[in-house]
């Protein structure tokens, strides 16, 4: 055989061998990432079983480990965030929550998360960013407009907040927690029979339930 023909066969031979290695490694990969989801799914699965039971500490640590598996799934980063708030630690929640914006800026439930841990380490002006990203996204739902209501609250600017709970009211009139909100923001105005107007029809409704 021509030395030429010889330096062919050899050099495809090499070539087919790297191409080969080359399939192995990506396959290997493959196979490590599908191992490490299935990992992070079944840690989710006893996680969530474990919170549900009451040991918040516990469902946190699995929700954390599940995440070292699947750091760019949503899921573990909501499930820490709503854990850590839940045990009050809003430092860890708030983390979590950001995180969890990066990778998917447009997941209301995210952003609230983050906004109400902001509220709970008393950063009501940075929560307020949050709060209107979700009104923005969401427009039709009353959390958004609530959560902005309690941050404007809190800097101490209630003729606005009034707006939004009334706002949020609109869009789910009964919801109680937004009617306490706005009472309670009528009554730091001094608008005390305001906020007992608003709570009258609600005392009556808990007479006639008992």
């Amino acid at each position: 055989m021509p030395i030429r023909s010889i330096r062919f066969a050899a050099a495809l031979l090499a070539s087919l061998a790297l191409s080969s290695c080359t399939e192995l490694v990506k396959n290997f990969e493959e196979m490590q990432k599908d191992d490490k989801d299935s990992r992070a799914a079944q840690l989710m699965r006893i996680a969530d079983s474990t919170r549900q039971g009451g040991d918040l500490k516990s469902a946190l640590a699995l929700y954390q480990r599940a995440s070292s598996f699947a750091a760019e799934d949503l899921p573990p980063l909501i499930a820490i965030g709503d854990t850590a708030y839940q045990l009050g630690l809003h430092d860890l929640a708030t983390k979590a929550y950001m995180q969890a914006t990066l990778i998917a800026p447009d997941n209301t439930k995210a952003h609230s998360g983050h906004g109400k841990a902001l509220i709970a380490l008393g950063q009501p002006q940075q929560a307020m960013a949050q709060f209107e990203t979700v009104t923005g996204l969401a427009a039709d739902q009353y959390g958004g407009y609530n959560g902005l209501g309690v941050a404007l609250d809190l800097l101490g600017r209630h003729a606005e907040a009034q707006v939004q709970y009334r706002k949020a009211l609109e869009i789910s009139p009964q919801t109680l927690s937004v009617l306490n909100n706005l009472a309670l923001s009528l009554a730091i105005e001094g608008k005390f029979a305001d906020a007992l107007e608003l709570l009258g029809p609600l005392q009556n409704d808990l007479s006639t339930a008992e």
